[in-house]
């Protein structure tokens, strides 16, 4: 170890010319201060970036749950759209069967449904000639053909 430090103590002057080659300590500083000053520049200029790219993160997240959100909202309309749906063919199956149900229970001479008019005099002056029957104490027709069948026997047995 202590030739290597004699090794490195000894100046070669001959080599001085070498040194002439060599750019000043100045212009190096020089060329050092205008390297850093482009890093800072860059720094700067990344760290704006980085910024940049945090916010626009933030607002893609924002974005993303207002999205998930509408999604939920649309889903819970087209439930809402197909329960109303369901319920409003169900009214429309029940008001026809409720119809087909009244339309059973039409009068017997009532012949609206087949084509014909609703012409019920016939039937309310059968109603309006009703008395009551002396054999069997009912309210019917007595009219003439219903005493022709009396006659007959086959209105009381």
């Amino acid at each position: 170890m202590a030739q290597s430090e004699v090794n490195s103590n000894d100046f070669n002057f001959d080599n001085v010319d070498d040194l002439d080659d060599v750019p000043n300590i100045d212009e190096l500083r020089k060329e050092l201060e205008k390297e850093v000053k482009k890093t800072k520049q860059l720094k700067k200029s990344l760290t704006i970036a980085i910024s940049e790219v945090k916010s626009q993160n933030e607002t893609i997240n924002d974005l993303q749950s207002d999205f998930n959100e509408v999604l939920k909202e649309k889903d819970a309309l087209v439930k809402e759209v197909e329960d109303l749906t369901s319920t409003v063919h169900r009214f429309t199956n029940g008001r026809k069967m409720l119809d087909m149900m009244l339309g059973a229970q039409q009068r017997a001479l009532d012949k609206r449904g087949i084509g014909y008019g609703a012409n019920l005099s016939s039937y309310k002056k059968l109603l309006d000639d009703a008395r009551r029957c002396s054999k069997c104490n009912r309210s019917h027709a007595v009219g003439k053909r219903a005493l022709q069948k009396a006659k007959m026997g086959r209105l009381h047995r």
